[in-house]
């Protein structure tokens, strides 16, 4: 499911979200927000960052 980052406000889903909000949407809604100009592709950097801060690590044992 592809992740978008709004480039101006949009209603999606009955819901109102502000630029530089992330999506995660369907394929064929990424392509008509992107072709419309109203959204861009995440970032790598961005999404590896909050995958990396979701990862919980196990503390090393005294």
């Amino acid at each position: 499911m592809p992740r978008l980052v709004l480039n101006r406000p949009h209603t999606h889903a009955g819901k109102t979200h502000a630029a530089g909000d992330v999506l995660d949407v369907d394929a064929d809604i990424a392509e008509w927000l992107l072709a419309n100009d109203i959204a861009m592709p995440e970032p790598k950097s961005t999404r590896v960052e909050a995958e990396t801060s979701l990862v919980q690590r196990k503390e090393p044992k005294s």
